[in-house]
């Protein structure tokens, strides 16, 4: 187990060790001749390391920049060189990638000082020339890219765009290494088109001086811009402002050579680019890293550029299209539809004007097919609102005559309502005259009671027949008083509670003593007997558990009387009709239909409503009452 144990650690250590053996580290130093902040600079720094990599060993690379167009001169190398000595004193720096030609410089002096006799690839130098290769003869592992700007290709194109020019103008310091190198190169190639007598160098000037005299420069003529970063007085120029002003004060054209340059004001050129010169610095680099001998690879001389025109710059300076080369690339040309224009104005204009016919035809049509479907939304609106109407007609006459055949009905009944009280009314009469002789003449206490009972029962027969003569006559003029509720229901307590028992029916009462409204107490007894009595009549079918709640309670200024029952609730089919007249669930025509009609109309009358409570489980009648 010990053993197995001592196999596993090592194992597991061997398979997290594998991405360091399988790749070995490589160091790399890119080192630029001038500060971060020029374009020219970064645009090479950030393609080189778009396009720098390695399948077999793990890149370090390290940056540098000299900012040698601030700083020069044999102290700062030296002070460089202390600098660098410490900071890679414990490097293994084998390859050196430079940009421009005072970091090739430098890293060619000092590499085997300072990098252990690197390799080296530069890019941007340049000067390429007899002198050149005779400095670094004895030099072996360096190759790279030489900056080349095509000025004969670019004066003979200038000289075909401005044709009439008399003069022309270089502006081009002579105070850095590149600006001399260019001088060379404008010489030898102006004199080979023996154009000598033709320029004029701007070259040994300050830099105000400068922006005075491009402002007064020969009409007609064009300016050829190589770089201006250092003037006559030691001052350093930073390429795009210092080219952005001489673009602002110019009256000719600026022509350049490299492609950064070109947002700044220049008029257009054969352009060179520090992308194109980074990534291939990077793919020599990749070939170097890979195994290749870099003595193999030859150093590129001659290095593609584009030609590219701005737009703005050609209709500023009226300069003629046609004698552009074809190959040429146009820039910052926001509408082609202007130089359609400018090639084709007749055939333009009659396009144009077809247009218009056509949007002002479409027009007129959108405008009559719009116009259309609002006629139709009007009619189709018109027609749903007369079938709402039609039926909202329709259900008012049926619901009129409904009304209509109910008020019949309840006439018929006040009717037969008022011929039975009258029938009643006589014999209650003989009834109650009887009562009261025996009242007049017993002797006896239990007769006494008894005949005083049955007169007062007499009474309340008769208060009944008449509040039922009153209510199917619909009689708006009933006496009102205060009506203690819990009186007004003691009656009809006494009436139900025998028939309850006798039926074992569980019968609770909770209502409080001081409730009171303003009503007719009849009525309002003949309301909760009807409850009762439904109560009673649904209970007595079924074979569950039977009980009857009568509550009666006040919340805030409203008087709630409530019946419950034991039953299960009123169904949803029923619920909206229950308050209906002749509408019943009773079987066997026990019932009128008539019994919750009349009892919401009596509450009504009150100023109260009557409703089912849906929210209690059981069967819940509830009457609410303004309290007096």
């Amino acid at each position: 187990m010990k053993w197995a144990r001592v196999l596993f650690i090592t194992f597991t250590l061997f398979v997290m060790a594998l991405p360091s053996i399988a790749l070995d580290k490589y160091e790399v130093l890119i080192l630029h001749s001038y500060s971060r902040d020029s374009i020219w600079t970064d645009l090479i720094d950030q393609s080189i390391k778009k396009n720098l990599h390695s399948d077999k060993n793990h890149l370090d690379v390290y940056t540098e920049y000299m900012d040698s167009k601030r700083f020069f001169g044999r102290d700062y190398g030296e002070k460089l060189y202390n600098l660098f000595s410490i900071k890679y004193s414990d490097r293994n720096i084998k390859l050196i990638i430079t940009s421009d030609d005072n970091a090739f410089a430098f890293a060619m002096k000092y590499r085997e000082k300072l990098f252990q006799n690197s390799q080296i690839i530069f890019t941007g130098v340049n000067g390429y020339n007899n002198e050149f290769k005779q400095k670094y003869r004895n030099e072996n592992n360096f190759t790279g890219l030489v900056e080349s700007f095509k000025i004969k290709e670019m004066l003979e194109l200038s000289k075909d765009l401005h044709s009439k020019a008399k003069k022309f103008y270089i502006i081009n310091t002579i105070h850095t290494p590149t600006g001399q190198y260019l001088k060379k190169e404008f010489q030898k190639s102006i004199a080979e088109l023996k154009l000598e007598d033709k320029v004029e160098y701007l070259e040994d000037i300050s830099a105000s001086d400068l922006y005075k005299k491009v402002e007064n420069l020969e009409k007609g003529s064009f300016a050829l811009y190589g770089g201006f970063s250092r003037d006559r007085d030691g001052n350093f120029l930073d390429f795009e402002k210092n080219l952005s002003e001489l673009a602002k004060y110019s009256n000719v054209p600026i022509y350049g050579f490299l492609k950064y340059y070109l947002p700044y004001g220049l008029t257009g050129g054969y352009f060179t680019s520090g992308e194109l010169y980074g990534k291939e610095a990077a793919l020599i680099a990749n070939k170097v890293i890979a195994g290749e001998d870099i003595n193999s690879i030859p150093i590129v001389e001659n290095v593609d550029a584009p030609i590219i025109f701005d737009y703005s710059k050609i209709v500023k300076y009226g300069l003629d299209f046609h004698k552009l080369p074809v190959s040429s690339q146009i820039i910052n040309r926001n509408n082609k539809l202007l130089r359609f224009y400018e090639e084709y104005t007749f055939e333009f204009w009659f396009i144009l004007f077809s247009f218009a016919c056509l949007f002002i035809s479409l027009v007129v049509l959108a405008y009559h097919f719009e116009q259309q479907k609002k006629h139709k939304k009007a009619v189709l609106r018109i027609n749903e609102q007369l079938e709402d109407r039609v039926e909202k007609r329709t259900r008012q006459l049926i619901e009129q005559q409904s009304k209509l055949i109910n008020s019949a009905k309840l006439a018929s009944i006040g009717e037969m309502a008022s011929g039975i009280a009258h029938e009643i009314n006589n014999p209650l009469t003989i009834i109650d005259l009887s009562a009261y002789r025996i009242v007049q003449m017993a002797d006896n206490e239990v007769v006494l009671k008894s005949a005083q009972k049955i007169k007062l029962t007499v009474d309340r027969i008769s208060k009944i027949i008449k509040g039922l003569k009153q209510l199917a006559k619909e009689d708006a003029s009933l006496s009102s008083e205060l009506v203690n509720i819990k009186a007004a229901i003691e009656d009809v307590i006494s009436i139900c509670k025998a028939k309850f028992k006798e039926n074992e029916i569980h019968f609770k009462i909770d209502v409080d003593e001081n409730l009171k409204v303003h009503g007719a107490p009849v009525q309002i007894s003949q309301v909760v007997l009807n409850l009762l009595n439904n109560s009673f009549d649904e209970l007595v079918q079924g074979d569950t558990e039977r009980w009857i709640k009568l509550e009666g309670k006040k919340d805030k200024d409203i008087v709630e009387i409530s019946v419950t029952d034991s039953g299960k609730g009123i169904s949803e089919e029923i619920f909206e009709k229950i308050m209906e007249p002749f509408f019943t669930t009773k079987v066997d025509q026990r019932g009128t239909g008539l019994g919750l009609s009349i009892c919401k109309n009596i509450i009504e009358h009150h100023k109260g409503r009557i409703f089912v409570d849906k929210s209690c489980p059981n069967t819940r009648f509830v009457i609410q009452l303004p309290t007096a």
